[in-house]
């Protein structure tokens, strides 16, 4: 009889072990893929499919501050894409954009890096020679 009792807690306590490694390295192997996901997507270009939640994790802000440049409840979990949120307010999605890079700018104390490709932003003062062609 003690053989059977000893027997079964072996097996039960092995589950448990089991059960808990599978948990360990479940929730390792996603810690490791958020980690690299979100350390290779940092100040990424706000774009139309974002939602605000995520721009405020890219530029490292406070969601509450992105939401409040829109003029959004900021007590309530905005899963729409800017897109949506730009037509919804009657506005170009570059007015949106502009709002949440003041607001990202404000809110870290660095302003935003200009986009590669976007020339409007560049600054006339670069002693690169890219920009001394585009300031004539």
């Amino acid at each position: 009889m003690r053989s059977n009792l000893s027997r079964r807690r072996l097996l039960v306590l092995g589950g448990a072990f089991l059960l808990a490694l599978a948990a360990a390295i479940f929730f390792g192997v996603r810690l490791l893929i958020h980690t690299l996901y979100w350390a290779s997507h940092r100040d990424e270009p706000i774009e139309e499919w974002m939602w605000v939640g995520y721009v405020a994790r890219s530029h490292q802000v406070a969601p509450a501050a992105l939401l409040a440049a829109l003029g959004l409840p900021t007590d309530v979990r905005d899963r729409r894409p800017l897109g949506e949120i730009a037509r919804e307010q009657n506005k170009r999605f570059a007015d949106i954009r502009a709002l949440l890079e003041a607001a990202i700018a404000e809110e870290s104390g660095r302003p935003l890096k200009p986009l590669p490709w976007d020339r409007s932003r560049r600054c006339r003062n670069s002693s690169s020679p890219s920009s001394r062609t585009m300031a004539r």
